[in-house]
């Protein structure tokens, strides 16, 4: 009985035909198409036009204000703590630049949330 892959079937093609109709029959619903999503505020690309904001010492991105500290993440006993702690609410980027903090710890400290700049 060679070729036969069940019994009874006659042929190759029998055996073939009546596994694929087996399979169609117990195939699951394709879902229903969603519906598009309404555009949402990306907090990301936010963080990310401000952080691209305070590249440069450009009078725009000096006047910068900062707008919100949160409490110090830095390691205490640290110099980031020390130049973290130069920031003040109502501050510019330039007057915390000239406190001590660098451009570079602004662009971190924006990025991850722990000063926001307006």
């Amino acid at each position: 009985m060679a070729g036969h892959l069940y019994k009874g079937t006659n042929t190759m093609a029998n055996a073939t035909a009546t596994k694929a109709t087996a399979t169609k029959a117990t195939a699951p619903a394709a879902p229903a198409p969603a519906a598009p999503a309404a555009p949402a505020t990306n907090p990301q690309a936010t963080i990310g036009a401000t952080v691209q904001a305070t590249k440069g010492n450009t009078p725009a991105n000096n006047a910068a204000t900062i707008v919100a500290v949160v409490a110090n993440p830095k390691r205490p006993g640290t110099a980031a703590h020390a130049r973290f702690a130069a920031y003040k609410v109502g501050q510019t980027v330039a007057q915390a630049v000239q406190a001590g903090a660098t451009r570079e710890d602004i662009r971190w400290d924006v990025k991850r949330a722990h000063i926001v700049l307006g």
